[in-house]
């Protein structure tokens, strides 16, 4: 595009009051409906700043296909290297063997146990995990998780 085809009008807008209510704002003023939220009764109506005279022909018709889904690829959710786990595999393992350390306690404090991961000689799931193999981790824990809560709700 040739930048003498781009109009942009300056205005100046109160950009505390524009935010993602300012939608529902907009809808409520030009259909006359009540406010949902006090959000939405807060935010400005955008309806202002919809005053061209006529739609905008410098608008593309066609946008480009978006690319295929991958299959049997696991998402790495960062731009890291692909062979690194990601804060998110971190976090979740982590998360899941918090967890598992505090039923193992819960369990040893009622026949006298108590002894910590460090004594029992345990280290990190995370140690020497792919990608592939923490999201493979993450995703059967919480299977097995989903299958505890649904046989605990049957009892």
């Amino acid at each position: 595009m040739h930048s003498q085809n781009l109009r942009i009008r300056r205005v100046v807008l109160p950009i505390i009051r524009y935010e993602h209510s300012s939608i529902s704002a907009t809808l409520n003023e030009l259909f006359g409906l009540a406010n949902l939220t006090r959000r939405d009764a807060w935010a400005a109506s955008l309806l202002s700043l919809l005053d061209e005279p006529a739609p905008r022909t410098d608008a593309p018709l066609h946008l480009v296909d978006a690319p295929p889904p991958t299959r049997g690829v696991p998402a790495t959710h960062s731009c890291g290297p692909a062979d690194e786990l990601t804060r998110r595999h971190a976090r979740r393992v982590g998360h899941f063997e918090q967890l598992a350390q505090r039923r193992r306690a819960a369990g040893e404090a009622a026949v006298g146990g108590g002894a910590t991961p460090e004594d029992r000689g345990e280290t990190s799931a995370l140690d020497g995990m792919t990608p592939e193999a923490a999201e493979r981790y993450i995703i059967d824990t919480e299977a097995a998780l989903r299958r505890e809560l649904l046989v605990a709700a049957e009892l």
